[in-house]
């Protein structure tokens, strides 16, 4: 099953990890970091191959805990066979330390308004009326969209006394062209496996030749 791989070294609360934002909405507390901790924080999202960034979508509030200031870079690193954990889960112990990668800044989000709730990211102009507390933003480059292999999130302003927050986080993306077929089709297989059909669909599509008894059809012709 895909999942990323979420660090962040600084100090979280019990309970509010940054792990949670790969969580369903339902089962997701959020991420809150320890009040004491001093800005910037870092999150890292690591992950098992390279996609092109379509949209991010995010939630900086939880309860009074708020983040004004947010910066996303990537790195483009390539991920194959040998190196991607999906493939083989053992690869996760040989991926590259955090500091030797470098990250390019693809958006820098400053929102001090208290209503906002939903920040949208994109990477064209989104000709929709968004929605009450909502900010749309446009990629800062779209040229660094492609490739993704880590996605790195530094807030870096918070909101008054409060802590940073994420309440949840949505990377929208595809798989990249720099991917061989062969792995993005296993990759495909793995993400989104073939659905089985049910006996009862396997009926309906049947052909009406077989519903009849063999003792009724022309051994050489298979007609009545």
């Amino acid at each position: 099953q895909f999942c990323p791989i979420f660090e962040c070294s600084q100090m979280q609360l019990d309970g509010y990890h940054a792990e949670n934002l790969a969580k369903d909405f339902s089962q997701n507390n959020g991420f809150v970091v320890d009040p004491l901790q001093r800005l910037p924080i870092d999150i890292y999202i690591r992950l098992p191959f390279n996609i092109d960034i379509k949209h991010i979508y995010l939630s900086p509030v939880i309860g009074h805990h708020r983040s004004t200031l947010i910066e996303l870079s990537v790195n483009h690193q390539i991920i194959d066979e040998k190196t991607s954990w999906l493939i083989k889960s053992s690869n996760k112990s040989n991926i590259v330390n955090i500091n030797q990668i470098s990250f390019h800044r693809i958006a820098q989000i400053l929102n001090e308004d208290e209503t906002t709730r939903r920040i949208e990211i994109h990477d064209q102009d989104n000709e929709q009326q968004p929605t009450d507390h909502t900010i749309r933003y446009r990629f800062s480059s779209n040229l660094h969209l492609v490739n993704c292999s880590t996605i790195k999130i530094t807030i870096k302003r918070k909101w008054r006394l409060s802590s940073c927050a994420l309440k949840y986080l949505q990377i929208w993306g595809v798989l990249s062209n720099s991917i061989p077929i062969e792995l993005k089709n296993k990759l495909q297989q793995i993400i989104s496996p073939p659905s089985k059909e049910s006996p009862s669909t396997n009926n309906r599509n049947a052909s009406p030749l077989d519903e009849i008894p063999s003792d009724f059809l022309d051994s050489l012709t298979c007609d009545l």
